[in-house]
């Protein structure tokens, strides 16, 4: 009930606090003094039913004003007029000092103080009833009443209307002041909302030029990197090559593949965010000999054997391929990375009734504790291989937010001159990835 009503006034052109609770007021009033004048019309002082009926009739004219927000003072100003009017003509046959009216015309003055917000206007109505008060009390047809009693109504009524207006003027000096306080407020975080609005839009921009950059370099640098990578695979199968030779393309082929694993993976880092994750039913067999197929020039160069273990009957897995593939492909690269001459790295896959093992094993020179710790975090120490390979550190850190975008886990065991294992848990099914 409270709420309609308040939205009932809220539709009233945009009225600030005070005006809504001042035609709250104006409503209530009219209605109490029309209900009033009904129960009093058998009353023998037919003037208190005129009275009341002429006051709550005068309200709801007052109430139609508050179609425009800018009538509030001149609605204050006939609330005025009105109530002390009518108080004024029955006075006298209404119980005098002891009566009700007496007490009428110091709630209409708190009404007023309550929802006026010239400081001026305050001043007129304190200074306006602090006169007809003192009028009632000390006015013509006072012989009933002593002068002591005179004296306690004079005191009554002077402290109780300092009182309101003191009261009053702070409260509302110390409401206006919160009120200023809160705009001043509201618009420095406006201000500051702005600034980070265009802060985003800043940034929004360097992001979509640093993604047209790398697109750039992706084009520039990848079809030739794999041009120049076909043609030395091409004369990798020339028998009639000297073993110099052959030394001298190997490290060129592998070289050229480390550059390019590096600028995927940059390109990679650089989409991560905007990259939708795009699950398929995967054949992960075949990506993992795909990956082995591409890195195993690269093992050899090192006189390092990759071995792929896989299970028989392994087949399908439900997830994104070109993920799946950047993990296998980096895990791998960094195994042989590591790896000395003539050592081994192994890759195995297998699956449980829900998840798909894939694990990178290694004979290579391992890690401490405390590399195995800052591995996957922002904080990455970057080595050089054992064939003094050099890297960004940015591999593994795919791998580990590529994994959790695919709902799955990665590990490392790994004891330092004894060789590391990487292992990684992926959701088998669709229905597993939730």
């Amino acid at each position: 009930m409270e709420r309609r009503l308040w939205k009932f006034f809220d539709r009233s052109n945009n009225l600030q606090l005070e005006g809504r609770l001042f035609y709250a007021v104006i409503l209530l009033s009219s209605v109490a003094l029309i209900s009033l004048a009904l129960a009093t019309l058998n009353w023998p002082e037919r003037q208190v039913f005129w009275a009341l009926l002429s006051l709550g009739a005068s309200f709801l004219l007052i109430f139609q004003l508050r179609r425009k927000a800018a009538w509030l003072i001149y609605a204050q100003s006939l609330y005025l007029l009105c109530s002390l009017g009518i108080a004024f003509w029955v006075f006298t046959f209404s119980g005098g000092l002891q009566g009700p009216v007496f007490y009428g015309v110091l709630l209409s003055f708190l009404v007023l103080l309550t929802t006026s917000r010239e400081r001026n206007f305050q001043r007129v109505v304190f200074a306006l009833y602090l006169i007809y008060g003192l009028v009632m009390i000390h006015g013509p047809g006072r012989a009933d009443y002593s002068q002591d009693e005179l004296v306690v109504f004079t005191a009554i009524f002077l402290f109780i209307i300092v009182i309101f207006y003191l009261g009053t003027v702070y409260l509302k000096g110390e409401y206006d002041r919160i009120m200023r306080d809160y705009a001043k407020q509201k618009n420095e975080l406006e201000q500051s909302n702005q600034a980070y609005r265009q802060q985003v839009f800043e940034i929004s921009e360097l992001n979509a030029q640093k993604s047209r950059l790398f697109s750039i370099i992706g084009h520039d640098l990848r079809s030739p990197l794999s041009g120049i990578e076909g043609l030395l695979h091409l004369f990798s199968l020339d028998e009639n090559q000297s073993e110099d030779q052959k030394i001298m393309q190997q490290d060129l082929l592998r070289l050229t593949r480390n550059s390019r694993t590096l600028l995927d993976n940059l390109l990679f880092w650089s989409k991560r965010e905007t990259n939708a994750y795009e699950p398929s039913l995967i054949d992960y067999p075949q990506v993992i000999k795909m990956v082995a197929d591409y890195l195993d020039p690269i093992a050899k160069s090192k006189q390092v054997e990759l071995k792929v273990l896989i299970e028989p009957n392994e087949g399908k897995v439900w997830n994104d391929a070109q993920m799946l593939e950047m993990i296998i492909r980096n895990l791998v690269q960094n195994a042989i990375k590591f790896v000395p001459k003539g050592g081994w790295v192994k890759l195995r896959a297998y699956e449980t009734d829900k998840i798909l093992l894939l694990e990178v094993e290694d004979n290579g020179i391992g890690m401490s504790a405390v590399q195995q710790e800052k591995l996957f975090g922002d904080e990455r120490e970057v080595r050089k291989g054992t064939a003094e390979e050099k890297g960004i550190g940015l591999g593994l850190k795919l791998c580990s937010d590529f994994v959790k975008t695919m709902q799955g886990e990665i590990s490392v065991r790994s004891t330092e001159g004894k060789g590391s294992c990487f292992t990684v848990q992926l959701p088998r099914t669709k229905q597993d990835s939730f």
